[in-house]
């Protein structure tokens, strides 16, 4: 599984585009049918991207655009659209700085340093999460492969695509 991800992801599942769901169910937005979170990196996107960007968003989970969100910046967004954030904060259901939402697929990788601030000030995110992290920071990025890494993350945002563990 994903750097940090819980064992028990399941290996197929199917969420409609923007992850509406038949009303009679209790789901949280962003997450499967057992209760796991909606991940967005697979073991296969490792060697696309540096260590860093692979364990950062492997911390992340797929969430949708809440009324109450459609504050500041967020105002002219569409409720549901899909977004994503701090997996810690979800379990929790904590929504604020921790959930971003990128409009369009090219505004996604300016989301990563947003992201990183937040998970270095996470009190949620375990320590061990934020030293690989802060370790990794640096590591040279592989630029030739990013566009397909952040073309995939895109697709699995809206596709309702489930990553296998």
């Amino acid at each position: 599984p994903p750097f940090g991800a819980p064992n028990d992801v399941p290996a197929v599942a199917s969420i409609s585009l923007f992850g509406q769901q038949d009303p009679s169910t209790t789901l949280s937005p962003g997450q499967l049918e057992n209760g796991s979170p909606f991940l967005l990196v697979d073991e296969e996107d490792r060697q696309l991207v540096s260590e860093y960007l692979y364990v950062l968003m492997s911390q992340v989970q797929r969430v949708f655009l809440t009324e109450s969100e459609r504050v500041g910046n967020r105002k002219t967004l569409e409720v549901g659209l899909p977004g994503i954030a701090c997996r810690h904060c979800c379990r929790t259901n904590r929504k604020g700085l921790c959930r971003l939402f990128p409009a369009r697929r090219r505004s996604l990788p300016s989301k990563i340093k947003d992201l990183h601030n937040h998970l270095r000030r996470c009190s949620l995110c375990p320590p061990d999460v934020k030293e690989t992290l802060m370790k990794l920071k640096d590591e040279p990025a592989d630029n030739e492969n990013l566009k397909t890494f952040f073309n995939s993350i895109w697709a699995r945002l809206y596709s309702g695509k489930v990553i296998k563990p």
